[in-house]
């Protein structure tokens, strides 16, 4: 059964406290409503360092994601009854009358936007525990705020627009508790009240900011910027996140078209201005609908058009754009000033990187190649033998042949020792992550050999000095995603990262004066390696790039990726861009061999795949009902579903997935998805997969491994060597979004909290 959502109300009251229960509930509860959740955006470099050098709006929040607020559910009344609304909701205290736009969903309201505030207007007795209240949440001291209370006059109307005048009266009548009311009773009302003094002031600013500015307007309003905003009238404004770091230095913050619609403000922007917001709002749509960094003329005429603007008021809004730094016109292209500036300084980074000082490296690829697959022959053949039982003891085999070197591997492993840039472009099997492992894992190696060797030529002469250092990481494989990195980490010799990890790292790092990372691990970086490229847009690249190439010693940038592949979800194409055109200089190569054995099946499976989802599209179209059609899947069963091993499902809204995990644990687990409580309802044996990158920490796991290694010392000094460098190791197992586990074990702590401690991946 699917639910509908009725037509929205507008509902005008405040929001009652909490309950514990309720708390509970809104944390074990997941969302239904149909709202999009807004994705967290990553600052560019040159965002990051305004945020690390200088104390702007944003940081205070995590730096490398703009705040949203979170989505919950609050009991809310009116002043006829009282409803259970879910929303974003950024004062809940019971002194703001809020008025919002919501839709009934089931049992509860779900809020559509954002709401407005403004100070409730009370009367006599309730306005006196709103005083009260109010008082107590800004740190005033409970028996002053008794006193206070009782010494009120009985017909001596109080509010929050007179509370501070009311303060000053007790504080000249009261001698003893005068000099107190002054120096920290209105300092503290000042400070934590100073919500409140904005919405007496500037009550525009409380109705308007929240729709305009949502989850930034408090932190606006902290700096006192809603001031500045009074007074230079610019509530109008084109609030274009460029025009809002010039004016304010506020960190990607900007207002949406809808924004200005939904509070009814778009038809008072002048002209020019409103002009050129419908045009900006079409190009970054455009960009990030088509993937693409710029506009053609034609077709930002055609668009304009489409909107009702002619087209001498598009050149109009272009200039205007233009001069305000927001557009950067190229003869018969516009691009977003800030997507030209990525693209342009990706080329100089790489530009600096060829220009800088080579890293070639002298090795035998073939030799290196040939040697790695000698050696994956020999294992194959060990492990055939020892499966194989027809096998005879003692029986002599033919040594091994190794296959023909695949040309296109030994390209690419060339040109890897010889450019300070390649682009290395195949599906997957073809063996990209292989070279690049066994080159630089054979390059590393080879380094290191020749520093000991001139290690013990100058100890020899100099005298003995200390060693055991750990080397700098100089190979430094990154990738766009957790589950990428993952399987980077696994196919490779090296730790992977993933890009945002990078990022994160040198945000993390203290700086100096100068703004010089201090100790950041990677520092001594050599050689970057980008894996996934189709999946990295321009602003993540140029950051990275910018970071490696201004604070480490980057040598050489490999990207990997697959031209074929579709581009990012982000504006930019960097995979194919760099790929057209460093293939010019013979420093791009596409691989064309498939050699991973299993890869022969992707053919066959597909169509096995196409005829099933032409199956389940049946099976909806004429039944008309998910419920019933996933039962029938389940039921028959359909190819790949008859066990939860081999079953999955692809849906496209979350409570369709809601659905289909109910209808799964019921048939495969035998139990439902939660308990009486609503409460999520985990049990052994059950597969759930990872929404997040995170860690699991393993402390416990490992005290059991620990203590058997310690029983083994006793028998074998060698253990003791082992059991000393698992304890070094780090106490924590990365989980990557996507990753698939089987619930082995699960327990509650004293907090009442499940957690799993033990978990079986499937791969």
């Amino acid at each position: 059964h699917r639910h509908s959502m009725a037509p929205p109300h507008t509902l005008v009251g405040y929001i009652l406290p909490d309950k514990e229960e309720d708390r509970v509930r809104n944390e074990d509860s997941e969302s239904e409503d149909e709202e999009e959740e807004r994705q967290p955006e990553f600052l560019d470099m040159k965002e990051m360092d305004s945020v690390s050098s200088i104390s702007v709006v944003l940081s205070q929040i995590p730096i490398l994601t703009l705040f949203c607020l979170s989505l919950s559910a609050v009991d809310f009344m009116t002043s006829k009854q009282k409803y259970r609304i879910q929303g974003r909701f950024a004062l809940r205290d019971p002194w703001w009358e809020i008025s919002c736009t919501a839709s009934r969903l089931n049992s509860k309201f779900v809020m559509k936007g954002y709401p407005s505030y403004s100070l409730r207007i009370l009367r006599q007795e309730e306005g006196r525990s709103i005083v009260s209240l109010f008082l107590k949440a800004c740190g005033v001291d409970s028996d002053f705020v008794t006193r206070f209370m009782q010494w009120l006059p009985v017909d001596r109307h109080v509010d929050l627009t007179n509370v501070e005048e009311a303060l000053n009266d007790f504080g000249n009548q009261s001698k003893e508790n005068g000099e107190q009311v002054e120096s920290d009773v209105l300092h503290r009302i000042s400070k934590s009240g100073f919500y409140v003094r904005a919405a007496r002031m500037y009550p525009h600013v409380m109705r308007y900011m929240p729709t305009l500015l949502p989850g930034k307007f408090l932190k606006l309003l902290n700096k006192e910027k809603e001031v500045e905003i009074q007074k230079r009238q610019v509530l109008h404004f084109c609030l274009l996140h460029q025009i809002m770091w010039k004016e304010f230095q506020l960190v990607r913050c900007e207002t949406r078209v809808e924004a200005f619609r939904d509070c009814k403000l778009f038809s008072t922007i002048p002209r020019l201005q409103r002009d050129a917001l419908v045009l900006y709002d079409d190009l970054k749509n455009f960009c990030r609908q088509k993937g693409h960094t710029y506009i053609d003329r034609e077709n930002l005429q055609e668009s304009m058009r489409s909107c009702g603007i002619p087209e001498v008021n598009t050149w109009e809004a272009v200039n205007f754009l233009r001069n305000q730094g927001v557009l950067k016109v190229d003869k018969q292209k516009i691009a977003l000033r800030n997507l030209y500036k990525y693209e342009t300084e990706i080329v100089e980074c790489l530009s600096t990187v060829a220009m800088a000082e080579p890293w070639k490296i002298d090795l035998d690829v073939k030799e290196v190649l040939s040697s790695a697959q000698r050696m994956r022959m020999r294992a194959k053949a060990e492990l055939e033998k020892e499966q194989s039982s027809s096998a005879q003891n003692g029986e002599e085999h033919a040594p091994l042949e190794p296959l023909p070197l695949d040309p296109d591997q030994v390209r690419a492993a060339e040109m890897m020792c010889a450019n300070p840039v390649t682009v290395i472009s195949g599906k997957g099997g073809c063996g990209k992550t292989t070279v690049v492992s066994l080159i630089f894992k054979a390059a590393v190696a080879q380094q290191e050999s020749k520093k000991e060797k001139e290690l013990e030529i100058n100890s020899s002469c100099e005298g003995n000095k200390e060693n055991g250092a750990q080397s700098p990481q100089e190979v430094l494989l990154t990738a766009p995603t957790g589950r990428a990195a993952s399987l980077l980490t696994k196919r490779t010799s090296f730790t992977a990262y993933t890009m945002h990890q990078v990022l994160w790292s040198f945000m993390s790092t203290k700086k100096s004066p100068s703004g010089e990372p201090m100790n950041w691990m990677f520092a001594k970086v050599r050689v970057l390696v980008v894996d996934e490229g189709s999946l990295v847009c321009v602003q993540i690249l140029h950051s990275l790039l910018s970071m490696l190439t201004k604070y480490a010693k980057l040598q050489k940038f490999i990207l990997l990726g697959d031209i074929r592949q579709l581009p990012s979800i982000d504006p930019g194409n960097t995979l194919n861009d760099l790929f057209e055109s460093l293939q010019r200089v013979r420093w791009a190569i596409e691989m064309r061999t498939n050699h991973r054995a299993e890869s022969e099946l992707i053919v066959p499976l597909h169509i096995c795949f196409i005829a099933l989802l032409h199956i389940c599209f049946l099976l909806v179209v004429f039944i008309l009902d998910l419920q019933m059609a996933i039962k029938q899947l389940l039921q028959r069963p359909a190819p790949g579903l008859k066990d939860d091993r081999s079953s999955q499902f692809v849906a496209f809204m979350r409570r369709d997935c809601d659905l289909i995990n109910e209808l799964c644990c019921k048939h495969y687990s035998d139990h439902t998805t939660k308990d009486c409580k609503k409460k999520l309802n985990f049990q052994v044996g059950d597969k759930v997969c990872c929404t997040k990158n995170g860690y699991k920490d393993t402390k416990e796991m490992q005290k059991k491994e620990q203590a058997k290694d310690t029983a083994q010392t006793q028998e074998n000094e060698q253990v003791k060597d082992t059991t000393e460098t698992q304890k070094n190791k780090q106490a924590k197992t990365r989980l990557c979004n996507g990753e698939i586990f089987f619930i082995k074990e699960v327990r509650k702590n004293i907090h009442n909290c499940i957690y799993f401690t033990s978990l079986q991946y499937f791969q």
